[in-house]
């Protein structure tokens, strides 16, 4: 199986560039400063997945910061938040671009708000998995015999 695709590079000293590609070939890139909270957005059925752009974006950054923060141990640190964040994003992208139409009313543990999630096609011995239509992120159902109502554990950002 393929696997899900981020890189980042740095054009004119100051602007990222962030390209994430799906096992599937789905594309976005997220480019802007190297100070901006927030990415500008390509077209794409990607983009409109918060947490996959967050995390991408924040590895774009925290690759920037690895080689031009003023100490080693500082760089050290950012090298270690890049590998996470890209690891989070390159599964967000892989689950993401499976979604079906079946969806399920549930809260998530990631935002913390009631939102339709869209089950994930996925093979027969995997968990059944579903993204929050909210904010993006891939969870479980809660296996809790004793949750009174559908919810939904997702590893999101408390990853």
């Amino acid at each position: 199986m393929q696997k899900a695709s981020v890189v980042a590079r740095v054009l004119d000293g100051n602007r990222l560039e962030c390209n994430v590609v799906s096992p599937k070939g789905q594309e976005i890139t997220l480019s802007g400063l190297t100070t901006d909270v927030e990415p500008q957005v390509g077209a794409g059925e990607l983009g409109s997945n918060r947490l996959l752009v967050n995390n991408a974006w924040a590895f774009a950054k925290a690759k920037f910061d690895a080689v031009n923060l003023p100490d080693q141990e500082q760089q050290k640190n950012a090298t270690a938040r890049a590998k996470k964040h890209r690891k989070l994003a390159e599964w967000i992208a892989d689950v993401a671009e499976d979604v079906t139409d079946e969806k399920k009313l549930a809260w998530c543990s990631a935002c913390f708000g009631q939102h339709d999630h869209s089950k994930v096609n996925r093979s027969i011995a995997q968990l059944n998995t579903y993204v929050c239509d909210g904010c993006g992120s891939p969870g479980s159902p809660c296996m809790d015999r004793f949750a009174k109502t559908w919810q939904f554990v997702c590893p999101g950002p408390f990853r």
